[in-house]
């Protein structure tokens, strides 16, 4: 694991593992959903369902040549070199062949030009080519219209080796009672391109789960089958991170609907890197769990769940064995006031606990418990859905063109050894595949996000009552990811596909280090190495947020009011660019705490 990969693991994503598959169901109920599973299915994997997606290529309004030779402007994953060209004429797309391909409408050669109307239009068109394997589309959102391509040997329809479902059961078929909304209401939907569309709600649902009430904005029109789009605490632990789908049948007439939330399914944007699909609004963002219906592919929900995991429901059991030297020190403020910094690591194994007595007297000692970010915002739905929105590439580009040769030789190798759909990574940009890459080969070596330091305490000050608060919000870390340089962005990538081909050596390494509170090693392997080689991500990762936490720590120093445990990212605690520095700067005691250690040093 390189420098960067490193440092950014102190801050980045970790996946959350899913519940074991449960118990026997009724005989009745199997037959009914595996007949819908098998539907649906069949519904994906059509020669031009979802899976056959290829491209989606957002139009400006002038010519373009369309096909898969390097001079085509819209450059075809499949098909011939020159297919042909589509031209805007005013309000209208015309798409004229290139002479002896075999484009098809309605069953018929195409002779000549023909008019494109778009998914909006009454009568969308739609062409066939290669021997009507290949189908061109167009499709508008907002204001911007764009070219879509299916194809029936895309590699995601080809590789597609099935879908995985939650346990569910019969107690997931639920009897809602169904709201309506004036007429005319609307709902306003983000798709994960950024688009907002104003949709039709005709009303809410409301149902009873686990002694309480909840309640979902249905889209669709009066009397009509309504549509629901829904996040919930699975989303990103074990269900696709931006939310799932649901049908049902029309309201009856006294105001009843069933949800059967056992048919919840995937958006296409779980499957395709080329759909734009429209994601849960914030009315639908529930804080249940959900464990019943479709899950997602595990390679999507590793980098996105990351920030996002929840704490177990109860403590991870303590193993025999020496308890880690902690990264802890002690800043001694104004009269009984104290501020414990404890340094984490985010994947931890079950070896690692019991924690050192100093970690346990500090924890004991404070009335509150400091983090990145919330204990509520870690837990939301929403995270989730907007990690996987920012990651998603947006214009039209694939990954393969921030890479170089080499990088991606070696993600293609990667994606077919451990059977990832290498389409869908295209979709995705390259600081979030290398996360979810890194982050996976971790947990081959039983590192656990679960058990992360902070996750822990997460849990335990919730359970003991403590105060508990943030540092920072959840979107600034992923703008921090985001904001990388694609030159920095393929250098991460390339340092995880280097370190999964070597089994990673650095990153029991680095575990190995904390577990010794070896904070020299750490600083050396991780801070030193990215201040040298990334300056410039190295001051906003690290120095600039430090300088944004130390001011708003300085109240937790004031007379009255005790102690305070702070638990970050162990790569905030060390150097001169630390906040244990900065602390000592400003003219407080500051000591590490280490009973273990042979010699104790500030």
């Amino acid at each position: 694991m390189g420098s960067l990969l490193a440092a950014l693991l102190l801050v980045a994503c970790s996946p959350a593992p899913t519940p074991a598959p449960a118990a026997v169901e009724d005989p009745a109920f199997a037959a009914q959903q595996q007949q819908w599973r098998v539907l649906r299915y069949q519904d994906l994997t059509r020669p031009d369902g979802w899976t056959a997606l290829v491209g989606l290529h957002w139009l400006q309004n002038r010519s373009h040549f369309v096909g898969s030779g390097a001079t085509s402007g819209i450059r075809l994953a499949v098909g011939p070199a020159k297919l042909g060209l589509l031209r805007r004429e005013g309000d209208q797309w015309w798409f004229t062949p290139e002479s002896g391909t075999d484009v098809i409408l309605d069953g018929q050669p195409v002779r000549g030009r023909v008019r494109m109307d778009t998914d909006k239009d009454p009568q969308p068109t739609l062409l066939a080519f290669d021997g009507g394997k290949g189908q061109l589309s167009l499709i508008r959102r907002g204001t911007r219209d764009a070219l879509r391509v299916k194809h029936a040997d895309a590699p995601a329809r080809r590789d597609f080796t099935g879908l995985q479902y939650w346990p569910g059961g019969p107690q997931w078929q639920v009897q809602a009672r169904f709201i309506a909304h004036p007429p005319g209401k609307t709902l306003p939907i983000v798709d994960i391109t950024g688009l907002t569309t104003e949709m039709p709600n005709a009303g809410a649902v409301e149902f009873d789960r686990d002694g309480r009430s909840w309640r979902l904005e249905a889209i669709g029109e009066p009397g009509q089958p309504l549509f629901l789009i829904f996040a919930d605490r699975t989303s990103g632990h074990g269900s696709y991170p931006a939310g799932r789908y649901l049908d049902t049948d029309a309201p009856t007439a006294d105001g009843h609907v069933t949800i059967d939330f056992n048919h919840a399914h995937n958006p296409p944007c779980a499957f395709t890197a080329y759909a734009t699909c429209p994601l849960a609004p914030p009315e639908n963002r529930l804080d249940l769990r959900v464990e019943a219906g479709e899950k997602a592919a595990v390679f999507l929900v590793a980098c996105a769940a990351g920030p996002l995991a929840i704490a177990r429901d109860t403590p991870v059991e303590a193993t025999a064995g020496r308890p880690p030297v902690p990264l802890l020190w002690k800043v001694t403020g104004q009269g009984d006031a104290r501020l414990y910094l404890l340094g984490s690591f985010h994947l931890l194994k079950p070896q690692d606990y019991p924690l050192s007595p100093d970690v346990e007297q500090a924890f004991e000692a404070s009335q509150r418990v400091l983090f990145e970010v919330t204990p509520e915002e870690l837990q939301s739905p929403q995270m989730a859905s907007q990690m996987v929105q920012v990651a998603t590439r947006k214009d039209g580009s694939e990954l393969k063109r921030d890479l170089d040769a080499p990088t991606w030789q070696k993600l293609q190798a990667y994606a077919t050894q451990n059977k990832l759909p290498l389409a869908q990574l295209q979709g995705m940009k390259a600081w979030f595949v290398g996360l979810t890459i890194t982050v996976a080969q971790m947990q081959k070596l039983g590192l656990d996000p679960e058990l992360g330091l902070d996750r822990h305490f997460m849990q335990r000050a919730q359970k003991a009552g403590k105060k508990t608060a943030g540092l920072e919000d959840m979107s600034s870390q992923i703008n921090l990811l985001d904001g990388m340089s694609v030159q920095e962005q393929r250098q991460m990538l390339s340092e995880a596909l280097d370190e999964a081909g070597k089994g990673d050596a650095q990153a029991q390494m680095l575990h190995e280090a904390w577990r010794r509170g070896d904070d020299r090693l750490l600083w050396n392997r991780m801070g030193v190495e990215m201040r040298q080689k990334y300056p410039q991500l190295y001051q906003h990762i690290n120095t600039d947020r430090n300088d944004a936490w130390v001011p708003k720590l300085l109240p937790y120093l004031q007379s009255g009011q005790g102690g305070t445990l702070v638990v970050v990212g162990g790569l905030h605690l060390l150097g001169n660019d630390g906040v244990v520095e900065k602390l000592r700067a400003k003219g407080y005691k500051v000591e590490r705490v280490c009973s273990a250690c042979k010699a104790k040093r500030p």
